[in-house]
């Protein structure tokens, strides 16, 4: 099962489905939602969006190398900084839209040697990044819950919610974990389960870098804020008038709908957006912002492809050494 989730054949047939569904249900819209764009687009409300989306890649980095400092995989900040952009390119066509962590955690450990390292550091990245999502829309829920009569919006960041605060505990506390032992009899590698094993531990080794994780925490609420903000924006170019609070909560949503197996979110990422938008905003504008949007994501994809084959990608001599760097420094 876990190969077929994973196979690029069933990732290009889930888009291809969640596209198929958009226009056979909105065929009738799209050509309407086309002309918004190309007619009605205040593009100085989109480069606005541009450059936030573009800061964010900054802030992102900054926590990443954060954590590659705690779990001593010497990467310097510019050099983290290429990472994530790296990681916007293949975010367009690997598994969902964790797809960039693979590229992350390849020239990561291509660089230090480092494999546990720069796999736990990319896997506590991401964790943090989920945290801070269910934090802003859990916030944000709870100012514009009036906002939102559709039951289903609160069940799934419940689950969410649940879900990642299970994982938080399992990895945090070793008690906790060993209720779990269970598992490690299915699987059949002795290897397999050692690797796994040492993963456990050096994420659990994480806790006693409690001041670290913190600012970490609090760079990925900055970081997710700004994404929201400029789809907000974006919304502004297209004229919509829908309250920002209502962003804070569908845009987490959308982002956690999208990291379900597909090329990089696509299809799922538009399904979800219009489908909570279209609640606020005409159709046909629920539409054109998710085009908007999708224009921003692949335009910045794009010009960070550009930049990755033009710099021949991330060498591992143009890194300074591992010990060189320390933590503080």
């Amino acid at each position: 099962m876990k190969k077929i989730l994973s196979s690029p054949a069933f990732r290009i047939t889930v888009s291809l489905i969640a596209i198929g569904f958009v226009i056979y249900f909105l065929h009738d819209k799209l050509g309407e939602a086309v002309h918004i764009v190309l007619e009605e687009v205040n593009w100085v409300w989109f480069g606005a969006a541009f450059a936030a989306y573009a800061i964010v890649q900054v802030i992102m980095a900054a926590r990443l190398w954060r954590i590659f400092l705690i779990q001593g995989v010497g990467v310097s900040y510019l050099k983290t900084l290429s990472l994530c952009v790296v990681g916007l390119f293949f975010n367009l066509f690997l598994p969902s839209a964790v797809g960039g962590d693979v590229a992350k955690i390849y020239y990561a450990y291509k660089y230090s040697g480092k494999k546990i390292a720069s796999t736990t550091s990319v896997i506590l990245d991401r964790l943090l990044g989920l945290i801070a999502i269910m934090l802003i829309a859990m916030t944000a829920m709870f100012f514009y819950h009036k906002e939102f009569e559709d039951p289903r919006v609160s069940f799934i960041f419940y689950f969410f919610l649940f879900l990642i605060g299970s994982v938080t505990v399992f990895f945090a506390s070793r008690r906790f974990a060993r209720q779990f032992k269970w598992v490690g009899a299915l699987v059949p590698s002795q290897a397999i389960r050692e690797k796994f094993l040492e993963l456990y531990h050096a994420l659990y080794a994480c806790k006693n870098h409690v001041p670290t994780l913190v600012s970490a925490l609090a760079l990925s609420i900055a970081g997710q804020c700004l994404v929201i903000i400029s789809t907000y924006w974006l919304g502004i170019s297209l004229g919509a008038e829908v309250p920002a609070g209502v962003y804070f909560v569908i845009i987490p949503l959308v982002s956690i709908l999208s990291m379900a197996p597909s090329l990089g979110g696509l299809g799922v990422r538009e399904a979800g957006s219009v489908y909570f938008f279209s609640h606020y905003m005409d159709t046909e504008r629920a539409l054109a912002l998710s085009l908007l949007t999708d224009f921003l994501i692949y335009g910045i994809g794009f010009l960070s492809g550009l930049w990755y084959a033009f710099a021949g990608g991330l060498k591992s001599k143009s890194f300074q050494p591992a010990e060189a760097l320390k933590e503080g420094e």
